[in-house]
């Protein structure tokens, strides 16, 4: 049997890639592995097609497959890069809002402060016209008289 006969690729197009196919990454390593595809552990059926002939496109999709892997991994890894990146934004701009609301109460206290401060000067500042007396005036209209 030769590889270029119809009959022999149609024999691996409908028969043995689908079987190939059908395996997973670690299935297809340990296949690779192996001397002869045809017995063993994790063997296919050949249908009498030589290990040899089919060694290339058995490494072939397991190379894809890794590839696939690979690909779908650093997609994977620059989401969640893209999704920490996104919360560090966000943690920072709760930060900041926090840091404003911190200055906000700071200087409403001040203004509370000073508001209370007004309040007393206004209630205890001499009032104009009137003479103030001196604490010792009591002490000088006694010696007087």
């Amino acid at each position: 049997m030769r590889l270029a006969e119809p009959s022999t690729k149609q024999s691996i197009t409908r028969d043995i890639v689908p079987q190939i196919e059908n395996l997973t990454p670690d299935q297809l390593a340990r296949l690779a592995k192996q001397q002869d595809f045809c017995t063993g552990a994790y063997s296919i059926r050949c249908f009498g097609i030589p290990t040899s002939k089919l060694r290339g496109y058995v490494e072939w999709t397991l190379g894809r497959r890794v590839h696939n892997m690979q690909v779908q991994s650093a997609k994977a890894a620059e989401r969640l890069a893209a999704s920490e990146r996104e919360a560090h934004l966000d943690a920072k701009r709760a930060s900041d809002t926090a840091q404003r609301a911190i200055v906000i109460a700071a200087l409403s206290i001040v203004l509370a402060v000073g508001a209370f401060i007004l309040i007393l000067w206004k209630a205890f500042r001499p009032t104009p016209g009137l003479r103030q007396k001196s604490p010792h005036a009591d002490s000088a209209d006694l010696e007087s008289r």
